[in-house]
């Protein structure tokens, strides 16, 4: 039976759609829930980043104890979430708009942490932030999920979604994505995102597991998937380490 999901802008254009753009979209989903069983992953405790409204709750395998959703709450999502599960007390959903607004417990730290199609949105001069708060609350492995927006892959998308894109690409800008050369383009959520710049940065706070894409990732080399999907997990971080990233 297909899933319906709740309705508003965001969803209705991603999943309640066309069969095509539902089958990639959600393709990350079944990514994130392959990769827990086939790796084994422990998840007993989850921690998801940019949670939305707890759509990756259904594709969750049976056997966690707790899920704790962390969101900006963009179009009521969030709020949606916590009308749909406000039965359910291992699942608990909160707003943050700032990386101030994450609290770090050394006593609670997560199995598995997942961050899906949510990095790509965080501004430049705050990613090592919020990477480090990751790093900080991952005892496990964190499952990331963020899109392809360069090469070649990037003129094939902007052919197939101009029309439900909000940005607009000069001929220069579309020239310097399409050669990689994304540093020239100013960064507007996923105008000018790289994935090859985020892995570089997880590199500090993280050891890189494996890179692949999705889907069709088994076909396909990564450059020429819809998403680039990274296993990794924390590197030990020291105060020294973190300092002048935190000053």
């Amino acid at each position: 039976m297909q899933k319906v999901f709740t309705s508003n802008s965001y969803n209705d254009a991603l999943f309640n759609g066309s069969s095509f753009r539902r089958l990639i979209h959600l393709s990350r989903f079944y990514w994130v829930r392959n990769a827990i069983i086939k790796n084994r992953f422990k998840f007993k405790n989850i921690l998801e980043f940019g949670c939305g409204d707890g759509k990756l709750i259904n594709f969750l395998p049976k056997g966690y104890s707790n899920y704790y959703g962390l969101d900006c709450n963009w179009e009521g999502t969030l709020d949606n979430a916590k009308e749909k599960y406000k039965n359910f007390e291992n699942i608990e959903f909160k707003e943050i708009n700032d990386y101030k607004d994450i609290v770090i417990d050394e006593e609670k730290k997560y199995d598995l942490v997942i961050c899906m199609e949510t990095l790509e949105h965080v501004f430049p001069e705050l990613l090592c932030i919020y990477l480090i708060k990751l790093a900080q609350l991952t005892k496990g492995y964190i499952l990331i999920t963020v899109p392809n927006e360069k090469g070649i892959f990037f003129l094939f998308k902007r052919l197939i979604k101009t029309q439900f894109s909000h940005d607009n690409y000069t001929l220069i800008e579309t020239l310097n994505i399409f050669l990689g050369k994304t540093n020239n383009v100013e960064r507007n959520h996923h105008k000018g995102f790289d994935y090859d710049h985020l892995i570089y940065d997880l590199r500090k706070f993280f050891e890189i597991v494996k890179v692949e894409g999705a889907p069709f990732g088994r076909f396909l080399p990564k450059f020429l998937c819809f998403n680039i999907c990274i296993i990794a997990k924390p590197l030990d971080l020291t105060k020294k380490n973190l300092k002048s990233f935190l000053s």
